[in-house]
């Protein structure tokens, strides 16, 4: 891929309801009895327990809570949060973030070419990984706007997207933050630049060798929806992709 000034912003992704689902579950689980309370006093720290049975108390070392907190694995995830942000989760300080992006014509450039071609594209979902200083990203396609993570996903049927979903950037420079909660500028980068021949290849039905000859086909009839039934089924769904990604 190489930078190109994008013709339009390909999309901004709206704010996450915060007030809705999550804000549910969240005051459902305030309502619920804890089954272990920490309790701090001047002279130590007490584990509060409670059973059928009654409360039990049991004082422990400070240096015994820092050890079991090192040892375990520190992980917060979210549902769908809204109709475009599927999910957002951290492990260990690692973040994952998914987005949906609805069927929509776009803009698309090839390197080398003076204009894009505008082409209906299928949904799309962007994966962002953020492992260390760097983040990972994957994108495949949908048939259907996405209500589960057991989704099944496609192959997105741009060029510079490999089979197993991840993209080469080529010398596009990628977005710098990686602790956001939406991947508006992480789209913007993506498809305001130019698109190369690097895995072009078995994301089309139709044009199996390259999946341009087929963007180049939508555009000169002026497509307005993607066949989905052109697209090629990938080997994971959405659950098994976030899984893997928060095993990394």
């Amino acid at each position: 891929m190489s930078q190109k000034s994008p013709i339009r912003t390909p999309y901004t992704a709206p704010p996450s309801d915060l007030y809705g689902i999550g804000m549910t579950h969240l005051e459902t689980a305030l309502k619920a009895v804890p089954l272990m309370e920490l309790v701090f006093y001047l002279y130590g720290i007490v584990r509060r327990s409670y059973s059928e049975q009654g409360a039990t108390e049991v004082i422990i070392a400070p240096e015994d809570i820092a050890k079991a907190l090192s040892l375990r694995e520190h992980r917060w995830e979210t549902g769908i949060l809204n109709a475009n942000t599927l999910y957002i989760g951290e492990v260990n300080g690692v973040r994952t973030v998914v987005e949906y992006r609805p069927p929509q014509i776009t803009g698309v450039w090839f390197d080398g070419s003076a204009a894009p071609l505008r082409v209906p594209l299928p949904g799309i979902v962007m994966m962002r990984h953020s492992a260390k200083k760097e983040s990972v990203y994957k994108l495949f396609a949908v048939k259907v706007r996405p209500t589960a993570r057991t989704l099944k996903l496609y192959r997105a049927p741009l060029p510079n997207v490999f089979s197993s979903g991840g993209i080469c950037w080529g010398s596009v420079a990628k977005p710098t933050q990686h602790e956001g909660n939406d991947l508006a500028a992480d789209w913007t980068m993506l498809l305001g630049s130019g698109f190369g021949n690097h895995g072009s290849m078995s994301s089309s039905k139709k044009y199996k060798d390259d999946i341009r000859k087929f963007l180049l086909e939508l555009d000169a009839n002026h497509s307005k929806r993607y066949p989905i039934s052109d697209l090629i089924e990938h080997q994971f769904s959405l659950k098994q992709e976030i899984e893997h990604a928060n095993k990394d």
